[in-house]
């Protein structure tokens, strides 16, 4: 009797060379198990993003938030539709065109074609979001609101997003006046196509983030028009904790959001 090899998911981790940065850069791609087994079907892609002080793994590993677990569970149970995910690498830059990486236009020129040219892809807006938790959450508002032909939706988890900088860890570099120049308000203010979901989960008690950011945040983008839904937990700390309770939910939304 032949041997019957089951098809899985898989996260594999890759490098790609950036014509922007001028450097190889790390990525993971989380591939669904039915991309191989239905090889005419294309996929909606969502980008994710990780905070300060951590790198690609943090989202894809077993010892932070265990992605393929948790995004082969939802799948399994038709919570949400099979997707590629592609964990980006963002160093310390808030994501931003800073003075040593042009992050922001690196993910926007180089990362986003490449994973339209290689991978099984929907290639248009309503299939295409990204997320961010904490710097990351700002990151993934700053990329989306600057790109809002190309993403459907945006998820941040306890979002970096303070009304003022201080005893931070770019106060005082060259970072701060570029997190101010693309803050939500200049941007939502300059975006004319609302036609973006954003989906924001945040803990009362966060240390790092008080609330109240995030809480004129939303009145902000209601007030511009935006499609915004906002969860406030009464015990959400800045923490892996918290983000692995608020992962799953992310992905549920975005899921809802693909037009596909």
């Amino acid at each position: 009797m032949d041997n019957i090899i089951e098809k899985s998911s898989e996260i594999i981790a890759e490098i790609m060379w950036s014509e922007v940065m001028k450097i190889h850069w790390n990525y993971r791609v989380y591939i669904p198990k039915d991309y191989k087994e239905n090889l005419d079907k294309k996929y909606p892609t969502l980008y994710v993003l990780h905070g300060w002080g951590g790198n690609v793994t943090n989202t894809s590993d077993e010892t932070r938030i265990d992605s393929k677990a948790v995004l082969d569970k939802l799948i399994e149970n038709k919570e949400i539709k099979p997707m590629i995910v592609i964990f980006v690498d963002g160093f310390n830059s808030f994501y931003l065109d800073g003075p040593t990486f042009k992050m922001k236009t690196a993910i926007i020129n180089d990362l986003i074609p490449f994973i339209d040219f290689k991978y099984r892809t929907l290639r248009d807006k309503k299939s295409r979001a990204i997320a961010g938790i904490s710097m990351g959450g700002y990151g993934a508002l700053n990329v989306a609101l600057s790109n809002g032909n190309i993403f459907t939706a945006i998820g941040l988890m306890s979002p970096a997003i303070w009304n003022e900088v201080t005893d931070n860890p770019i106060y005082g570099t060259p970072l701060l006046n570029l997190y101010y120049n693309n803050s939500y308000k200049i941007l939502m203010s300059k975006e004319n196509n609302k036609d973006i979901s954003i989906f924001t989960y945040h803990g009362k008690d966060d240390e790092v983030i008080s609330y109240k950011n995030i809480e004129n945040f939303f009145a902000f983008a209601k007030n511009k028009g935006f499609n915004i839904k906002y969860e406030l937990k009464d015990v959400a700390p800045h923490n892996w904790e918290s983000w692995r309770e608020m992962y799953p939910q992310v992905l549920k939304d975005i899921s809802d959001s693909f037009n596909i």
